[in-house]
């Protein structure tokens, strides 16, 4: 049976139900047969037999009475009586032979079909002599009419009707023959499935036993195991015996109790370790949270006078982009004025030359009312009105012409003193412009400053920085080795309470460890890179402290068998 215990739990519940739906197919086949011969019993008794007897009942009842009626016909004297005897004997002969032709189709026997055969012969040869003695007595001639019945007639039908009657009793004894076969059948066919079913509820019961022990005794093993183990009792020894669902749930635990011890160890030799370098770690952090609280207090004093003096080239710089703008707007306003005077001078020409067209109007005009008083003094009386008129229009031409010279005069002494202006602000302009490029020089070389002790006073605060969270964490170092300490005291005390295998049996417990390289537990890898950052940080006081966040390295891949245990 070891090849039963060794298959899962589905399997060995699968077989059990196969094995009791096949036993249960093979009753109900068996019960269904059974039912099938009885009622193939059954119906050959009710359909055939119980209608064979029927049928030759009927006829044997139906013969005997053809022969009375053969008999009052032979003994009586009467016509009429005589035709209603034949009529009758008539009618029962055509109800037997609607009775014997039912019946023929049911034959099923041999000696029922010899004696129907022997009946059909006898009746066949009674019925020529019952003609012959009807015959007789209708033509009245009783006497020999009761001489042929008594000697041909009456024999013959009592040959045909011993047949007859014999197959009475074939019929009945095949009637009863197979209700006993029923009755038979029934009560075997009881006795086979009254035991069939003992036997399948003590198939039923053993295999429910079976299925129960070897589900249930590993089951109750891995809880006494689980109930020591969470006593702390690591000396357990489990053995599976088979390969289903729960022998390897046992194979599991030994992994599990295997695994456990040698994490157990571990850690107590980790929290050893780890108590002796915490205490290592707060002395060393103590002497560098004192040196690093010096140094950054001269980083501070730098960075002060460092902020003054980007205050001082801030403030210069300011200045020169003032006076910047200053010449710059100079420059522009210089170029706008020289402009000016260009377009002023160009004004002032062509002012000249308007003037100058002024002056030969008025010239003009001048000639014009001359020539207008000559004409009045021709006029005589008529144009001295005409005459005073040309006299006041020739003094305002006059006065215009005056007035023009005196304008283009102004004009031209504009023209020149327009010119040297322009002059003198085209001069102008590139000192201007010179002044402004050395201011930008000027600007520009502050900025640098500004840019370079900005800088250097980031650096400053930088390593301010670097200095005060130097001095912070090695506060913080040192009250962590503390704390570490009494942890790593409080973990010792905790894995004290787990009872393992000492001495030269440990081995199947705990793994050897590799001196080099061997894979060990994430929290002592985590732990022991702690251990070197703070020892770093020792060593280089003015390195930065290590980030807290940094990612401890991935754990060596673990066999199959401690995977799931990787997340203890």
């Amino acid at each position: 049976m070891t090849w039963f215990h060794d298959l899962k739990i589905a399997s060995k519940l699968l077989v059990a139900f196969l094995a009791l739906s096949t036993f249960t197919l093979l009753l109900g086949v068996f019960a269904l047969r059974q039912m099938e011969v009885m009622n193939d019993a059954t119906d050959e008794v009710t359909d055939i037999l119980v209608p064979s007897l029927s049928y030759v009942s009927d006829a044997n009842t139906d013969t005997s009475d053809f022969l009375i009626a053969e008999l009052q016909h032979v003994l009586s004297t009467d016509p009429m009586q005589m035709a209603q005897y034949e009529r009758e004997m008539q009618q029962l002969l055509e109800t037997i032979n609607q009775g014997l032709s039912r019946y023929v189709p049911l034959i099923r026997l041999e000696d029922e079909r010899r004696l129907y055969e022997n009946f059909s012969r006898d009746w066949k040869h009674y019925l020529l002599e019952h003609e012959k003695v009807v015959a007789l007595s209708r033509s009245g001639q009783q006497e020999a009419a009761r001489v042929l019945y008594n000697e041909r007639s009456r024999p013959a039908y009592s040959a045909a009707i011993n047949s007859l009657e014999e197959l009475v009793v074939v019929l009945q004894k095949a009637s009863r023959k197979a209700s006993d076969y029923s009755d038979t059948t029934h009560a075997l066919a009881r006795g086979w499935i009254l035991s069939a079913m003992g036997v399948s509820l003590v198939l039923g019961l053993l295999l429910s036993v079976l299925i129960a022990r070897v589900i249930s005794r590993p089951l109750n093993e891995a809880v006494t195991v689980a109930d020591r183990i969470a006593e702390g009792d690591l000396t357990v020894r489990i053995t599976a015996e088979t390969q289903d669902e729960t022998g390897r749930l046992l194979g599991a635990l030994e992994r599990m109790v295997r695994k456990l011890a040698q994490v157990i160890g571990e850690v107590r030799e980790g929290a050893s370790a780890l108590a002796s370098a915490s205490s290592q770690v707060s002395s060393s952090s103590q002497s560098l949270s004192q040196g690093t609280s010096e140094q950054a207090s001269s980083v501070e004093e730098t960075t002060s006078s460092l902020e003054q003096m980007t205050a001082s080239i801030t403030q210069n710089r300011g200045h020169g982009r003032q006076m910047e703008e200053m010449a710059v707007q100079g420059a522009k306003d210089a170029e706008e004025g020289g402009r000016a005077v260009k377009e002023t001078v160009a004004a002032m020409g062509s002012i000249a030359e308007k003037i100058s067209i002024i002056e030969e109007i008025a010239y003009q005009t001048n000639l014009l009312a001359l020539n207008a008083a000559i004409e009045a003094a021709r006029a005589g009386e008529h144009g001295k009105g005409f005459a005073v008129v040309a006299t006041e229009v020739r003094k305002l031409a006059e006065r215009s012409r005056t007035a023009a010279k005196e304008i283009s005069g102004l004009a031209t002494s504009s023209v020149k003193v327009a010119t040297r202006s322009g002059q003198l602000l085209e001069e102008l302009v590139p000192s201007i412009r010179k002044t402004a490029d050395l201011v930008q020089e000027v600007v520009a070389a502050s900025a640098e400053q500004t840019s370079g002790v900005a800088q250097m006073n980031k650096a400053m605060q930088h390593v301010d920085q670097v200095t005060q969270r130097n001095a912070s964490a090695s506060e913080e170092l040192a009250s962590t080795a503390e704390e570490l300490s009494s942890q790593a005291e409080a973990l010792s005390q905790l894995v004290s309470f787990f009872r393992m295998v000492e001495g030269p049996e440990r081995g199947w417990r705990q793994a050897p460890r590799p001196m080099g390289g061997g894979r060990s537990l994430p929290g002592a890898q985590s732990a022991g890179h702690a251990l070197k950052a703070a020892a770093g940080a020792l060593g280089h006081p003015g390195a930065p402290a290590p980030r807290a966040s940094a990612p401890a390295p991935a754990p060596a891949a673990l066999p199959d068998e401690d995977r799931e245990f990787k997340r203890f």
